[in-house]
């Protein structure tokens, strides 16, 4: 990775909540300015962390697996395989290499142009409908109503679920 640690001036970091959510662009963007690999040490300085913000960097550390590992976690929460019951069976994007590949050349087989491009119209036709519920309901969590019910949605549409089952 080609980041520099810098300590120009200070930048923080806060995880989104309820009370900044409005008002993290401005923390992205120092980040990007003033730290862009920032160093993270909460209450229990055992749960250390970095976060990256440049674009570049992020890139670069997505990719090189030796030095970035995606197999403890995806989250700033310790043990995290353990918290949500996954220890023994993590999901395919808290695998590295090669596991992780060898599960990834599985799993695309069925994902070949032609079958995305026919199961196309029901995640349109679902994400559609997401999006106008929350319209008409004013908004609402768009994680909730649309970004994970999306892809068990798309399984249950390769594994032929009825929709009345989904």
């Amino acid at each position: 990775m080609t980041a520099v640690l810098s300590h120009k001036a200070e930048a923080s970091f806060e995880l989104a909540t309820a009370e900044n959510w409005g008002e993290r662009w401005p923390m992205y963007q120092a980040l990007r300015d003033l730290d862009p690999v920032h160093h993270v040490v909460p209450d229990n300085a055992e749960h250390d962390y970095w976060v990256l913000s440049r674009h570049a960097d992020i890139f670069t550390a997505a990719r090189d697996h030796e030095t970035f590992s995606s197999a403890q976690g995806l989250t700033v929460n310790y043990n995290e395989l353990e918290l949500i019951g996954l220890q023994d069976n993590p999901p395919m994007v808290m695998q590295d290499p090669p596991v992780h590949t060898e599960f990834r050349k599985l799993v695309s087989r069925g994902f070949t142009p032609r079958q995305v491009e026919a199961v196309e119209p029901k995640v349109r036709e679902f994400v559609v409908e997401r999006i106008e519920r929350l319209r008409a309901n004013g908004g609402g969590d768009i994680v909730t109503e649309l970004f994970k019910p999306l892809p068990s949605m798309v399984v249950a549409h390769y594994l032929g679920v009825p929709e009345q089952d989904r």
